[in-house]
């Protein structure tokens, strides 16, 4: 059975008030849709991904009556539920007032206060200017304005293969190898700020 047939099945039995059919529900989608969403929404922090998907199953399974089949796949509709949880919360995280919110550098603001560090006050009037030693780190590790001008996109959530391909200058290339390099650009940044996020850390909580 496809996991399209296997996921209506599913939610034919959860209409019906099967009782093992949420566990299974649960089970069939939980770990692919983890992956899609982290895939997504490479700027957020992992916990808060596995509650948007965590969210999207219970909420299926909660209200089972509320898809409708003609609306498309049981996954996509899933998907579309957990975009908009994480869409919310990148919201919510960029409007408090405690993060000194500048688009390079909001993966380490925002999983700092996630895990719960010290709250502390903007840094300037300027809600999205970056302080001086915090500008000069991301210089220092992004020399590139471009590889720059990738991270704030990633930070600020776009997932348009065409946006990151009209930065780097390969939109002439067929999409499959656009795709190949953003990924190995993406990758190869994202690993470097990780690398130095401690230092983020220390700059921007005062510690």
């Amino acid at each position: 059975m496809s996991e399209v047939a296997e996921l209506l099945v599913l939610h034919r039995a959860l209409l019906e008030g099967d009782p093992a059919a949420s566990e299974r529900f649960a089970t069939a989608c939980g770990p692919r849709l983890r992956a899609l969403l982290k895939r997504r929404h490479a700027a957020m922090p992992r916990e808060l991904i596995t509650d948007a998907a965590t969210d999207a199953i219970l909420a299926f399974i909660t209200h089972p009556e509320r898809y409708r089949p003609e609306m498309g796949s049981v996954f996509n509709y899933l998907l579309h539920i957990a975009d908009n949880r994480l869409r919310d919360e990148w919201r919510k995280l960029r409007r408090r007032r405690e993060i000194s919110v500048g688009g390079s550098v909001e993966l380490a603001l925002v999983e700092a206060n996630y895990q719960g560090e010290r709250e502390r006050q903007p840094i300037t009037d300027d809600p999205d200017a970056l302080p001086p030693e915090v500008e000069a780190l991301l210089h220092d590790i992004l020399p590139d304005p471009c590889d720059r001008q990738i991270w704030n996109l990633i930070c600020q959530g776009h997932g348009s293969t065409a946006e990151f391909a009209a930065l780097l200058g390969i939109a002439y290339l067929p999409l499959e190898e656009q795709q190949a390099e953003v990924k190995r650009h993406r990758d190869r940044i994202v690993k470097r700020i990780q690398r130095r996020r401690q230092e983020f850390r220390r700059l921007l909580l005062c510690e």
